[in-house]
């Protein structure tokens, strides 16, 4: 056959069966109730590619479907018991043309989402590890509520996890002396006190357990000033730049380092007053806070940490790419280094361990960084970065961003497949026709 001579095998045909065969085409859920049939009989007149099935019932109105039980060998019998017929519970999409449904070799050659994904491999953070903020609950088990007060928090079932997580944030603010305390009657009578709100979360960890997250954060949005977009813009790197960078390591073999800043935002100072209410659950009476360094919430905080961390770096022998100033380099006679800098992540490449150690020394006279072990699989952005230095490779993958979105869409227990489009489909001329001309506006 000419296609074996040129793919060097014999073309799959358990797809076809008999022209006029009997069949069921299965009834989509929302199109039918209680009492009516799950399936229509129909008979088969032609395919379209390799999954769909184009049949007619018994008004000679044709359709298109996938989710089709086939009865080959009832296709001209009369007078034959019917065989129950079962169809998988699954939403499908049906109109007069077009039924989207699935055969039952496809169902049985379905696989789990472990195996069509892949296994996770064994990770672990290096993000804040304080014993407190961790729990061994499983990722699987029902989403905790995340609460959205103090008094919210406290009064869960999970409120000790929550005080604690309060706890540990609150002295991380008076550690790195974000405000000093003044008296309410001391505050100018044109200046303006902001509110402030906890916010909760709580973060899935590499080792599969959760780590409740408690961050204090100023209602900038409230504030009473007039502040250009110029003041407020931080510019960060494109994810573009990272994977050149992850990939230029993997081809030249050369490191790869990766770090977060701890409570980055905090390092930012600013030069003019504000004055903020003291966190929920932490109040003292006639007593406000003055800011001394750039809370969270504030729409000047990413600017003025931003210029702190730029600084250093310059200071370091490092400059920005004109191309993406989020990512500085710095080439010497010793080495060659860069950093991609995302907010408070920077992930770089260097040429030697010596190289790396001294950056590293360097950072950490001015910030206080949570490495991560880039030996073993590891988290930047949310992407998780697997290396294998023996073979050469290095996979990107977002996993549990792909869970979140299943399940904010309730689909987390639908069927994964390998390519979300039909296998043969191929795509006509003129289909794209109707959209040449279509404009979108921004």
């Amino acid at each position: 056959m000419p296609y074996e001579k040129v793919f060097r095998h014999t073309p799959s045909i358990s797809h076809l069966w008999v022209f006029g065969s009997k069949c069921y085409v299965k009834v989509p859920d929302e199109n039918r109730s209680k009492f009516d049939d799950k399936a229509i009989e129909c008979r088969l007149i032609g395919y379209e590619g390799e999954s769909i099935y184009i049949v007619v019932d018994s008004g000679r109105k044709k359709l298109r479907s996938r989710n089709v039980i086939f009865m080959e060998d009832q296709s001209n019998r009369k007078h034959t018991p019917e065989l129950p017929v079962e169809f998988p519970s699954q939403i499908t999409e049906v109109n007069s043309e077009n039924t989207h449904v699935e055969t039952p070799d496809e169902t049985a050659r379905r696989r789990t989402r472990t195996e069509v994904w892949g296994t996770d491999p064994t990770r672990k953070s290096e993000r804040i590890s304080n014993k407190v903020l961790i729990t061994k609950t499983a990722v699987e088990t029902i989403p905790t509520v995340l609460p959205k007060a103090y008094k919210d928090a406290v009064d869960l079932a999970e409120g000790k996890l929550w005080k604690d997580a309060m706890d540990y944030e609150l002295a991380k603010l008076e550690e790195m002396s974000t405000w000093s305390e003044t008296n309410e009657s001391d505050v100018p009578r044109d200046a303006q006190v902001l509110p402030g709100m906890w916010v909760h979360l709580i973060k899935s960890l590499e080792s599969g357990e959760r780590k409740f997250r408690s961050r204090w954060v100023v209602r900038g949005d409230k504030q009473k000033t007039n502040i250009s977009l110029s003041n407020t813009f931080a510019p960060m790197s494109r994810i573009t730049s990272l994977r050149i960078l992850l990939a230029l390591a993997t081809t030249k073999n050369m490191r790869i380092f990766a770090w977060d800043v701890d409570s980055a935002y905090l390092h930012g100072k600013i030069d003019h007053d504000i004055y903020i209410k003291l966190p929920d659950g932490y109040e003292k009476p006639g007593v406000v806070g003055k800011l001394n360094k750039a809370l969270y919430g504030l729409p000047e905080a990413a600017r003025v940490w931003r210029e702190d961390l730029e600084q250093k770096l310059k200071s370091l022998g490092f400059a920005a790419l004109g191309s993406d100033t989020g990512v500085f380099m710095n080439k010497s006679t010793t080495g060659f280094t860069a950093i991609d800098t995302h907010v408070d992540d920077g992930t770089g490449i260097c040429s030697s361990e010596e190289e790396e150690l001294k950056l590293k020394t360097s950072i950490q006279k001015f910030y206080k960084i949570k490495e991560k072990d880039t030996s073993k699989p590891f988290k930047v952005l949310g992407i998780l970065v697997t290396r294998d230095t023996h073979r050469g490779t290095l996979k990107l993958s977002q996993a549990d961003y792909i869970d979140t979105i299943l399940q904010r869409f309730d689909m987390n227990s639908c069927n994964p497949v390998l390519t979300p489009v039909d296998k043969g489909s191929h795509l006509q001329d003129g289909e794209s026709a109707g959209f040449e001309n279509v404009k979108t506006k921004h």
